[in-house]
């Protein structure tokens, strides 16, 4: 396979991406009180959570990057011309990388865990990575 340079600042950009859309997904503008709800967490909850909230999104952008990357090296080697073409490769990344690992905490879990709570988590990332390919395809 060849690869093909990508945008360093395109990766960077992208990674922000599922950060912003996060904020917004899982706050009482949009389906936060839901999943705080479907978690189980309380406000005491999410005060406490608040210490350990640093290292978390270190390790969000870290996880952000690395898919960033990737999907630009996707749109690269596959010689995407059009942002129709680059939200196939986003949606079917999302199909068939993500739908199914997700699955999988809910599958095999000693606590069963309910399925809009899936739903929920699928459709950030559905969301994220649409909007990340989106980026990628205009830093290109």
């Amino acid at each position: 396979m060849n690869t093909y340079t990508v945008s360093i600042l395109g990766v960077i950009f992208g990674a922000l991406v599922p950060m912003i859309v996060g904020m917004l997904w899982y706050s009482p503008i949009l389906f936060g009180k839901k999943w705080m709800a479907l978690v189980g967490m309380t406000d005491a909850d999410m005060v406490t959570a608040k210490g350990s909230a640093k290292k978390a999104y270190l390790l969000s952008f870290i996880g952000a990057l690395i898919m960033s990357y990737v999907l630009s090296l996707f749109l690269a080697n596959l010689f995407i011309i059009s942002i129709g073409q680059a939200l196939y490769v986003g949606f079917f990344a999302w199909l068939g990388f993500i739908v199914p690992s997700m699955a999988g905490e809910y599958v095999y879990t000693v606590r069963p865990r309910p399925w809009s709570l899936y739903i929920l988590h699928i459709g950030y990332q559905l969301v994220s990575a649409l909007l990340m390919v989106a980026v990628l395809y205009f830093f290109r």
